[in-house]
């Protein structure tokens, strides 16, 4: 009984620490926080912030029906998405790329990714990436039941953290939100999340009238480029960081959507 319940408690932090990490979504605090819990959240994540994407889809439904263009819906969906974070992703992808473009020092490396200043490359990143985004929204808008294959590929895209999570990343440095969730997720359960975002790309994809062939591709290019930027990043900074985590989401969710425009 007493296993039970420790189960029952860690699946219930897990959810409120995704809850309060990956949404704007109020909730009570974790009781405790621990390797197990975090790695709950990661894999709890697209769940929580469907929560979310199903309100950007209602909107994007009402503002079809009401005729707004594509591309400034997109936009708006865009931009609800990030508020849903309170852009913390996006602030997470300009400290990435900062940190990376930054000096081949390691210690250098992680002090500019932690410091938080917004550099040239963090700013050429989060303006392609929203550019992505954006155009690419407009056109899966424009298929059959866009609004709700845009939002469902945003609640996807949150699975990218739990790759970045995965058993034998270690953490980058000893303190910040990296230590607390790197090699927190065990392989067997990443590998199971992703292969329930595949069936749903696959069914989205059905749904839409779009083939297969352009989102799976897609599908497969989203986990090469996770791949690819923890490799990076074990590289130049010895580890996974926090925020990394959100790099992979907004760089994910851009790959999705293009999938979708094949």
């Amino acid at each position: 009984m007493n296993n039970s319940r420790q189960r029952t408690a860690s699946v219930l932090d897990g959810w409120r620490l995704a809850l309060g990490t990956f949404t704007a979504i109020p909730t009570a605090p974790p009781e405790h926080v621990d390797t197990a819990r975090a790695g709950v959240s990661l894999l709890l994540a697209p769940f929580a912030f469907g929560m979310w994407a199903a309100g950007v889809g209602a909107l994007l439904a009402l503002g079809d029906w009401i005729g707004i263009d594509p591309l400034p819906l997109a936009a708006i969906g865009v931009a609800v998405l990030v508020l849903g974070n309170r852009a913390f992703h996006l602030d997470g992808l300009a400290d990435t790329v900062d940190g990376l473009a930054s000096s081949y020092s390691q210690e250098r490396s992680l002090e500019v990714a932690r410091l938080g200043n917004v550099g040239p490359a963090g700013v050429a990143a989060i303006t392609l990436v929203l550019l992505i985004q954006v155009t690419a929204g407009a056109s899966v808008l424009t298929l059959a039941h866009g609004p709700w294959v845009f939002a469902a590929l945003a609640a996807c895209s949150r699975a990218a953290a739990a790759l970045t999570a995965v058993k034998g990343v270690g953490a980058a440095r000893p303190e910040g939100l990296g230590a607390t969730f790197a090699g927190s997720v065990p392989r067997v359960a990443a590998f199971g999340l992703w292969v329930l975002v595949l069936s749903v790309v696959a069914g989205l994809a059905y749904l839409s009238g779009v083939g297969l062939t352009g989102p799976l591709a897609f599908f497969a290019l989203s986990i090469l480029a996770v791949a690819a930027l923890v490799h990076r990043c074990i590289q130049r900074f010895g580890g996974i960081i926090g925020d990394a985590m959100g790099a992979s989401i907004e760089i994910v969710f851009a790959i999705l959507l293009v999938g979708f425009t094949i």
